[in-house]
């Protein structure tokens, strides 16, 4: 369930656009653990499957956190 804050600085479409970004880094977390995991056992294909797919969710999530701050960052609302 997502708390919604009363804070200014945290809107509805902030704590939606956090929750992705947690998403997509789980997800990332995700494939690391199964490719440690597999590798551990042995499973060449599986973990070299898995630590891509890792790979690729971590730097989707870079992107979007970067994109998130720059775009936060131009446009912000300025208070007189």
């Amino acid at each position: 369930m997502l708390a919604f804050s009363t804070s200014p600085l945290m809107s509805p479409k902030t704590v939606q656009e956090n929750s992705m970004f947690r998403t997509t880094l789980g997800l990332g977390i995700v494939f690391l653990i199964i490719a440690m995991i597999a590798a551990l056992f042995g499973f060449g294909v599986l973990s070299s499957e898995s630590w891509l797919m890792a790979k690729i969710f971590f730097f989707v999530f870079l992107v979007l956190a970067v994109l998130s701050f720059v775009g936060g960052f131009v446009f912000r609302t300025r208070d007189a």
